[in-house]
């Protein structure tokens, strides 16, 4: 709550309660220890921690009739601010970030229930009020008709008379009537920290008698489109815990940003998370067997095929996001079976359950579905359906294998989790089988090679980066997803089994949602060196897509002309070579192999002067100079390549892993073999070049000799 505000609360609430004449801070004072009083029979947990925080251990609190001598004294405080802060961490029991989560959801629910409570004052009389047992307050129907409310008051038990009348409003037989605080649960989302409702708020159902809850607790309705997500997206930055149903999910990762960085900016910690982060999504099977099919689309199979693209994308993007977080407090599931319904549940600081259930209508978009906001039931039914959803699931922590490589093949010895793996700066040592997919289509012109490029949405690492699909080989990947582990890590990945090539066709289904026609041609194995993580064993195919498929635009999938492709990798080698300038220490011999491996990139790609003057340079005492680096960084700018994709301009920072690595000895010679035009004639041209012919051959043996490859603290 802003100070205008509450100074405006606070002038207004003396000149109601015909306080004597006091200055502003005594107002202020004043309010908010009245309402810490009220409050603490409503939310007694809440206006305990607020209580601290303000007025500290010493300040007592009035009994059972706080108003029954008039004015309350107010405590004496004596302590900093900050010094209460401390106090009321070390009572609380909590971490830092837990504490400050609980602090920030008591202060929300605290200022929303002062709003109320000079919101019930106003309507009193100038008497003060007295303790009288709270009493429901029927909220306004989302219709705004009369009759459409129901509840009862003080002065009309049965609620007959008062079902037409606003929220605000009291009968005239409603004495004391400021003393009439909703109950604990009734003010629904106000508890949440979004600010009370007005009278007549849209998307707030009326809820009658025979809606109390254990112990008189109300469960409010409320009601909203999906296309306005700010409820859902403040909700989710509030709470502690989050358990999320849904169909696709696909547009989920947007709005998880934007809570988590609420969350971050509400506690003042960049590390903060939730507690607890489940998403559950539906199998491709289920998918297909769901009826309300895209309006958009009118064949029913094109409708099956971009809600499978929708699941795809809403899992990868999702798990990519929370991956390069990498927090260990999130689970992604898959469900093999139709939950009893799609939704969210809540889980408060306070301890308050909200629970948000979509309802789909089959003839309308995703944005205008609607969904409902209940608090838990007292039994907690809900929490125990979410709860059945997940156990009934499958996490999708895939396994993948991890072995040595043995000639053109490779061997499992153990396995790792997908998400703890590549991860930079891990130190992990061992080999990671990897499938590389070479997409290309046939044009009149010749062939056409198609990549990708990495992007936040379907990528941690790399980005920015063009590359042939690539994906591990996950140890379900090798048949039958019934056979045992120890089978599965008995089967050695050799081009011709069926492992690699189930994994490969998995990739392609991911961006195209469908299995295209056309089979998997083998090319070569090869490897790919880390200094910092697990190495890639790749097992490489080839794949034909048909010259009349498009893949969809969020795929990323483009063709990329011969000439283009080589104007980007030169630009990648010049971007490595200025790597060498603030490289960190290494022993010489390891400093001598970087600086060799940057200057026979450069030779390939016309730098030959530039490659001879950095050797040099390296081999002299006095290191690499200012000039040379600004030699270097011009070459850069000159080379740069911008693309316009996803609605905004990316600069391309070259291609990825392998690609750049091997692209003169297994890309090149490829593209030449599809019929690529001009990779033949280029190919020609460097086997013709004997200084380019012998960069190729050393790189080679520099990029595939492990004792250098893991000591350069750079990628090369």
């Amino acid at each position: 709550m802003k100070v205008p505000g509450l100074e405006r609360l606070a002038r207004e609430y003396a000149v109601r309660r015909q306080l004597p004449a006091i200055g502003r801070g005594g107002q202020i004072k004043r309010l908010i220890w009245d309402a810490l009083v009220a409050m603490r029979g409503h939310n007694g947990v809440d206006a305990e921690l607020v209580r601290g925080l303000f007025f500290g251990d010493g300040a007592a609190v009035p009994g059972p009739d706080p108003f029954a001598d008039g004015v309350l004294a107010i405590p004496t405080v004596t302590q900093s601010a900050g010094e209460l802060l401390d106090q009321a961490q070390a009572r609380s029991g909590l971490t830092d970030s837990r504490f400050r989560e609980r602090r920030a959801a008591a202060a929300a629910s605290f200022a929303a229930f002062v709003v109320q409570f000079c919101a019930a004052a106003d309507q009193a009389d100038p008497a003060p009020p007295v303790a009288a047992p709270p009493v429901a307050v029927a909220p306004v129907a989302v219709s705004g008709t009369a009759g459409s409310t129901a509840g009862s008051t003080a002065g009309d038990a049965d609620g007959a008379d008062s079902a037409a009348e606003p929220a605000a409003s009291l009968p005239e037989s409603a004495p004391h009537a400021a003393a009439r605080w909703p109950r604990q649960g009734e003010l629904g989302p106000v508890a949440a920290g979004s600010g009370a409702p007005e009278p007549g708020e849209p998307g707030t159902a009326g809820a009658g008698p025979g809606d109390a809850g254990p112990g008189g607790a109300l469960h409010p309705l409320r009601t909203g489109h999906v296309d306005d997500g700010e409820r859902f997206t403040q909700l989710l930055s509030e709470a502690v815990n989050v358990t999320i149903v849904g169909f696709t999910n696909e547009n989920l990762t947007a709005t998880l940003a934007t809570a988590l960085a609420r969350k971050r900016a509400a506690l003042n910690d960049p590390e903060a998370f939730w507690g607890s982060l489940r998403i559950v999504f539906f199998s491709n099977k289920l998918l297909d067997s769901i009826t309300d099919e895209r309006p958009e689309y009118p064949d029913r199979q094109e409708a099956f095929r971009q809600r499978r693209l929708a699941a795809i994308h809403g899992r990868r993007s999702v798990t990519v996001f929370l991956r390069r977080i990498r927090p260990t407090r999130w689970t992604v599931y898959e469900s093999p079976f139709v939950p009893p319904f799609i939704g969210t549940l809540f889980e408060l600081s306070t301890g308050r359950r909200l629970v948000h259930l979509m309802i789909r209508h089959p003839q309308r978009s995703a944005a205008d579905h609607l969904y409902l906001e209940v608090d838990e039931t007292g039994d907690q039914y809900f929490s125990s359906v979410f709860e059945a959803v997940v156990h009934s699931s499958v996490n999708d922590s895939k396994v993948v294998a991890v072995g040595l490589p043995r000639a053109d093949a490779f061997q499992p010895t153990g396995t790792r989790y997908r998400y703890n793996v590549l991860r930079d700066g891990s130190g992990a040592v061992g080999w990671l089988p990897y499938v590389l997919v070479v997409t290309w289509r046939q044009r009149a012109s010749g062939a056409e090679p198609l990549l990708q490029l990495r992007t936040e949405v379907n990528a941690a690492r790399a980005l920015d980066r063009l590359t042939h699909l690539a994906t591990h080989v996950f140890l379900d990947d090798p048949g039958d997803p019934n056979g045992s582990l120890e089978a599965a890590l008995r089967t050695v990945f050799t081009l011709d089994g069926e492992a690699p090539r189930r994994a490969a066709r998995r990739r392609l289904y991911m961006e195209a949602g469908e299995d295209l026609p056309g089979d998997l041609v083998p090319v070569a194995t090869d490897r790919y060196l880390h200094h910092d993580k697990e190495h890639l064993f790749f097992l490489v195919y080839s794949r034909e897509v048909p010259g009349d498929f498009q893949f969809p635009r969020r795929a990323g999938m483009y063709p990329v002309p011969l000439q283009e492709l080589l104007a980007i990798l030169e630009n990648q080698a010049l971007r490595k070579a200025a790597l060498l300038f603030g490289a960190p220490s290494m022993p010489r011999r390891f400093h001598a192999a970087a600086v060799e491996i940057a200057a026979l990139n450069l030779i390939l790609h016309g730098h030959a002067e530039l490659a001879a003057d950095l050797t040099r340079a390296a081999g002299q005492n006095s290191g690499l100079g200012p000039d040379l680096a600004a030699r270097v960084h011009a070459g850069i700018e000159r080379t740069r390549q911008t693309w316009f994709s996803g609605g905004q301009e990316v600069e391309i920072q070259g291609l990825s892993g392998l690609h750049y690595r091997a692209f003169f000895t297994r890309l090149l010679p490829l593209y030449a073999r599809l019929g690529v035009p001009g990779a033949a004639a280029y190919q020609a041209e460097v086997g013709a070049d004997q200084e380019r012919l012998a960069a190729i051959t050393r790189l080679t043996e520099i990029y595939h000799d492990e004792e250098l490859m893991s000591a350069i603290p750079l990628e090369l």
